[in-house]
């Protein structure tokens, strides 16, 4: 069998990665997983889960973030796991 080799221009992908297409695409997935972790957020004993987005194009990529804030939040995660089952409004 033949080996076949395939290069991939670097400069290219970076470029690709930071477009305003995928910064765009990268937001409106976050603002879903963000939806559907405000959606199921467990009750809290004092104030509510602040679940925001935020978005920043880096040197290599463009990125999004979703962001959830409350002193309780790490326990509620990890006993509700609401914002992990809300990664699938991603898709």
């Amino acid at each position: 069998m033949a080996k076949i080799r395939i290069e991939v221009p670097r400069g290219g992908i970076r470029q690709i990665a930071r477009s305003d297409r995928v910064k765009a695409d990268l937001e409106r997935r976050a603002r879903q997983v963000a939806a559907a972790a405000r959606a199921t957020a467990p009750t809290m004993h004092t104030g509510t889960i602040q679940v925001t987005t935020e978005s920043t194009k880096g040197k290599d990529r463009a990125r999004a973030n979703v962001i959830a804030l409350h002193p309780g939040v790490l326990a509620a995660e990890a006993k509700y796991a609401f914002i992990r089952r809300a990664l699938d409004a991603a898709r």
